[in-house]
């Protein structure tokens, strides 16, 4: 132990030695011990807690619910959230619901400290269900809650648990958001009280997006830009005052202090904060500030707190950035000489600009790991915006700050100082909608793999630390031989150069096979083809039970795997959950979309509809190609192919269900017959006109979500498949797959694989072997048991040893 310590306090920095240990630590316990679910999922429960945050959301049908956050709960739950209906939660407060949208706010003042009271169903978090879909379940377990209190009944406790200090503080915070909503309007008003209050509940869903795609998403977070614009406009304030040496800085750390609480203390902002009134201290007993190791003390008492915020992407990123400018950011300084441009004049505009640009490049080579994981693509535009709006914020902090104070006392002087804030907030929107027109600065890489990541930082941390020491040498030499330094740099910039694009190179490089993907999209269908040579197929995208499914479902998994570009996309038929996601994908212009397939049948104007008038339109907006299809008609590339089966176009059909497209995929030797909504009548047309050859596959999709009039055993016959895929959403209303569907699949044999119990289904060919893999559901939250019919033991087996049928493709 002696010698331990000894060791450690041989290290240059120790606090940073630490740090890393104990990081390395929880890492290791983590994968050893990890979270266990909690044991009370889907019992009925009675909790108490402290009120910390209230949050109301409208749902697609029903009464409007409130969210609220618990902690401070029982040894077991200490924090978790409660979902309450409207009514229920006003009459518990005694509080008349109004026409306005001001008795939210007063629900807030009142229930904000309280203890109350809760009985109801506790729940998991949802998982993710299909690849690139946001980790809810993982955030929030991250963060230290347990789940979700679905309260049937409610009581306030006479007693509040809570300092009165945070309770008027976050009222403050209320009143000051109230007259940013009244004097800016709701948009604008959001976007500032996250910027400056930490509130992100009346965030603009579009503005929030819109900072995404242009990598300024970080100024809607309180970080440590914001301490440092709020903790030195202080203390150069106090510090004219000239009253005491220790006056400003004492002041100073207790004010950040009560914004850290005012504002939520986030992990950015306990970050910032920490490393803030060290750096005060150091100047209160004498001593130098040493950066890195502010940084670790931080890390050190965060992780200490809450050990599992080092896998949120929060934590990595406010610690990475700060990492990339101190490390990363001389070196690149050094090497383009940018120092000896710190002059007056011209130059001195030359230095801002560069040093500017150089400081922004190096968080991006710090954080672009983290980025890619989280959001799957970068900006190029990005680099050059945070050139642009980082200075104002400065302004923006200050003016938003001191506009939202005063309208508190006098309205109109407020109304005059947040006029600044507001021409500034529409000059980032603008920059933004500029920035998101030009499609082609957003690159979308996909999600690396975690030894891609390790490889990368290996060699950015060993290309600093041989800069960093070739700087330091280069130092002493150049005064014996400045040639000698000058062509040192050269050398060192374009060694820098060249070991940067190899870790680019080896962070985004992806080996690619082939795979189809059925997604699970809720009551619907989706089916994602890849040939390994970035050639992507779709077939068909929509869903009656997902909103958006197209922006929230297929996008995100198209850019988890690094795909920027769909080859065809192949609509059956024009029911929503068929087409709807489609047509969200289309007003999403970061995805390029060579040509839209239908089914010839709709050139028949007795099956027009809204949803083809839409595809139609955004078709002609986006200038995609748009065509029909009918039987013998085929689309290849290279050795994968989808031919058509039905309709011939000469049938008079009108029902929807009836044009759908039944295609046949052909992979090497694997076959897959996609069959859109139709039912068993259509099944013995397509038996009529398809020859036999062509229906007998290996894979099915079965016809209309294994409704109960659909797989006709002479159709299930003529097929013969070794797996069944099923699409359909969990508890869905139709009922879908139905127990006499499943019955008939089971008779003929071959494995069943369902969205609904299993999520997301990939499947790749190696070897003529199929392999599946598969997103499990959480079934703990619904009362629902699997169907036996559906034998799950053997159809989410990860390796399927199925050899495929012998035969040419045709």
């Amino acid at each position: 132990m002696k010698g331990s310590l000894t060791l450690l306090l041989r290290i240059k920095r120790p606090l940073v030695a630490a740090a890393l240990v104990l990081m390395l630590l929880f890492v290791i316990y983590d994968s050893i011990n990890p979270p266990k679910e909690p044991e009370y999922v889907g019992k009925t429960l009675i909790l108490s807690g402290r009120v910390t945050g209230i949050k109301k959301y409208d749902v697609p049908f029903g009464e409007r619910k409130f969210r609220l956050q618990i902690e401070n709960g029982p040894k077991e739950l200490p924090a978790f959230f409660v979902k309450i209906k409207e009514s229920r939660l006003l009459k518990a407060c005694g509080v008349e619901k109004r026409d306005d949208d001001k008795y939210p706010k007063l629900l807030e003042e009142q229930l904000y400290g309280r203890v109350i009271k809760c009985k109801g169903r506790f729940e998991n978090f949802e998982a993710p269900i299909n690849p690139g879909q946001f980790d809810v379940k993982e955030y929030y377990k991250n963060e230290g809650f347990s789940g979700i209190l679905n309260a049937e009944e409610v009581s306030l406790q006479n007693n509040k648990s809570t300092l009165l200090s945070n309770i008027y503080l976050h009222r403050l915070n209320l009143a000051i958001s109230e007259k940013y909503q009244k004097i800016l309007g709701s948009k604008d008003a959001g976007s500032l009280s996250a910027m400056v209050l930490g509130d992100k509940s009346n965030l603009d869903e579009e503005i929030k997006e819109l900072y995404q795609e242009n990598s300024i998403s970080h100024l809607l977070a309180i970080s440590g830009l914001h301490i440092s614009l709020v903790g030195g406009a202080i203390y150069l304030f106090l510090k004219k005052l000239k009253i005491s040496f220790k006056f400003p800085l004492i002041t100073a750390g207790i004010i950040l202090i009560l914004y850290g609480t005012f504002t939520g203390f986030s992990v950015s902002t306990t970050r910032a904060v920490i490393m803030m009134c060290i750096f005060f201290l150091s100047f209160l007993i004498g001593k130098s500030y040493d950066l890195p190791s502010g940084l670790a003390l931080a890390a050190i008492v965060i992780m200490s707190i809450n050990h599992r915020v080092i896998y949120q992407s929060g934590f990595q990123l406010s610690f990475l950035a700060v990492i990339g400018i101190f490390y990363i950011m001389p070196e690149l300084m050094y090497i383009f000489n940018v120092q000896s441009l710190n002059t007056k004049g011209i130059n001195k505009l030359a230095y801002v600009i560069l040093s500017s640009i150089i400081c922004s490049v190096s968080i991006n080579l710090a954080t672009l790991p983290v980025i890619l994981i989280n959001f799957y693509e970068i900006s190029l535009l990005g680099i050059v915006l945070n050139i642009i709006v980082i200075p104002l914020m400065s302004v923006l902090v200050v003016t938003g700050l001191i506009g939202g104070f005063t309208a508190l006392i006098f309205e109109m002087a407020g109304r005059f100082i947040l006029g600044i804030a507001y021409y500034i907030l529409n000059f980032y929107t603008l920059l933004c909608r500029i920035g998101d027109s030009l499609v082609f600065f957003r690159i979308i890489l996909g999600k690396p793999e975690k030894y891609r990541i390790i490889l990368y930082y290996a060699l950015i941390f060993l290309v600093t630390y041989f800069l960093s020491k070739k700087r330091r040498l280069e130092k002493i030499e150049s005064l014996k031989n400045t040639a000698l330094t000058k062509t040192n740099k050269s050398k060192r910039m374009f060694i820098t150069g060249l070991v940067i694009s190899i870790s680019f190179i080896i962070l985004i490089y992806k080996r690619e096979e082939f795979s189809l993907n059925m997604l699970d999209i809720g009551q619907g269908d989706c089916f994602v083809v890849s040939d390994g040579n970035r050639n992507i197929y779709i077939s068909d995208c929509g869903s009656t039970t997902v909103n958006e499914v197209g922006k929230k479902r297929l996008l995100p998994f198209l850019k988890s795997k690094g795909w920027s570009r769909v080859n065809t996309i192949f609509v059956s038929h024009m029911d929503k959950d068929h087409v709807n996601g489609v047509n969200d994908l289309l007003k999403c212009p970061e995805i390029a979309i060579d040509r839209v397939v239908i089914s010839e049948s709709y050139k028949s104007e007795k099956l027009n509809c809204a949803e083809l008038e839409e595809l139609k339109t955004l078709a002609v907006k986006r200038k995609v190609n748009l065509y029909y299809m009918k039987k013998g008609e085929e689309i290849r590339q290279g050795e994968l192919g989808f031919k058509c089966l039905y309709p011939t176009g000469d049938e008079d059909i009108e029902d929807q269900n009836e044009a759908s497209i039944v295609m046949r995929m052909d992979y090497k030797n694997l076959s897959v017959l996609f069959t859109g909504d139709i039912a068993s009548s259509t099944e013995t047309q397509v038996m009529k006109v398809a020859d036999k050859e062509m229906l007998n596959c290996d894979i099915l999709k079965v016809c209309h979500h294994g409704s109960k009039n659909s797989s006709s055993p002479d159709f299930l016959e003529a097929v013969n498949p070794k797996i069944y895929l099923v699409s359909c959403g969990l508890m869905n209303r139709y009922g879908h797959p139905h127990k006499d569907a499943l019955e008939r699949m089971g008779a003929e044999g071959g494995k069943i694989l369902r969205t609904d119990h299993m999520g997301a289904v990939e499947i790749k060919l190696k070897e003529e072997k199929l392999f599946i893999k598969y997103n499990s559901k959480d079934l703990s939250n619904k009362e629902f048991l699997p169907a036996k019919e559906c034998d799950c033991e053997d159809c989410i087996k990860i390796k399927v040893n199925t050899h495929l049928k012998s035969r040419k493709s045709n």
